[in-house]
């Protein structure tokens, strides 16, 4: 039976200051990969990007600012997908949530990890010029509170179905109070994702014309490696010229994707390599009944990325040969 290796890109929502660190400092391909990406960000922003996520001014503060979120996810993501396939481990698949999606659209083939990056350090400062403040809320309860509440209904949209008991809705912030203190009296679990905009909603249309003129610049290619798509939940053959945008706009279809993907009798190995294992866990609760699985996390927040990278190559590089 063969295994098919699927990389899974998170998006925002799942970054930290320290994300990769260990990485950086242990792992010479990781480190090679960062820099070089970190050049592009500074040569375009004056700044470096590495230098900003490793050395926060304040250890905790919560690391939110879209300049630095939106690429550095990408960036992260990008050089261990990039590291994972020096050693060995090559993806049969790629699927990305959100940002995600660009880091997964890179490693396809489909655009430059230049075209990505450049687009993403757009979008930041047409959001931080043009959109107004939100936030997104991961909801620890069944969809069916969405559907009964007219309030949720009403002034949020629904991101995603991450698993039938957690979804994710965005609203903007001015509304913030009233929402929260909603789902708190009827007892829903909540934690409010680090993100300053309300992704997959109405509440970003402000950028849309001049975004799509970022992507215009863009040349797809058809993808080399398969692309999981969280928009449509199918495998795409070629990305339209505003696929970019539908992937920050649309809802996630994760869950979709997910079931379409495995629906054959081959051996899945699902490798997260976002920033803090949130597909490996969205992934765990949609395929908990399912044969022929197997689930693999590198960063954590818990300094633990070096003996996981090593654990992950050496479990699904001896199952390869």
């Amino acid at each position: 039976m063969h295994q098919n290796n699927i990389f899974m890109f998170s998006g925002q929502g799942s970054q930290n200051y320290h994300m990769g660190k260990q990485l950086y400092e242990n792992n010479l391909m990781f480190r090679y990969w960062l820099d070089r990406l970190d050049e592009l960000y500074r040569q375009i922003t004056g700044v470096s990007l590495v230098k900003e996520m490793y050395n926060p001014p304040n250890k905790r503060e919560v690391f939110s600012n879209i300049i630095m979120t939106h690429p550095g996810i990408f960036m992260v993501e990008y050089a261990l997908a990039r590291t994972l396939i020096e050693d060995g481990i090559i993806p049969d698949y790629v699927i990305g949530t959100s940002v995600g999606e660009y880091a997964a659209s890179a490693i396809a083939g489909c655009i430059t990890y230049e075209e990505a990056l450049y687009s993403l350090i757009e979008q930041s400062q047409q959001l931080l010029r043009l959109a107004p403040k939100g936030k997104m809320v991961s909801v620890l309860t069944h969809i069916d509170v969405y559907n009964k509440m007219e309030l949720l209904q009403e002034i949020t949209s629904l991101v995603s179905i991450n698993f039938p008991k957690n979804f994710t809705i965005a609203y903007l912030e001015s509304n913030g109070k009233l929402i929260e203190k909603a789902l708190k009296d009827i007892g829903a679990l909540i934690y409010i994702l680090p993100v300053e905009y309300a992704f997959h909603s109405k509440f970003i249309d402000e950028i849309k014309h001049s975004y799509k003129c970022v992507l215009d610049k863009i040349q797809y290619r058809k993808p080399e490696i398969p692309l999981v798509s969280c928009v449509s939940g199918q495998i795409e053959k070629q990305l339209n010229t505003y696929y970019l945008w539908d992937v920050v706009r649309q809802p996630i279809q994760f869950s979709k994707a997910l079931k379409n993907l495995i629906n054959n009798d081959d051996e899945f190995a699902f490798i997260d390599v976002g920033p803090s294992g949130t597909l490996y866990n969205f992934t765990k609760y949609n395929l908990k009944d399912t044969d022929g699985i197997s689930l693999h996390m590198i960063l954590t927040p818990y300094h633990k990325d070096i003996e996981n990278y090593n654990n992950t190559v050496d479990k699904l590089y001896s199952r390869r040969k």
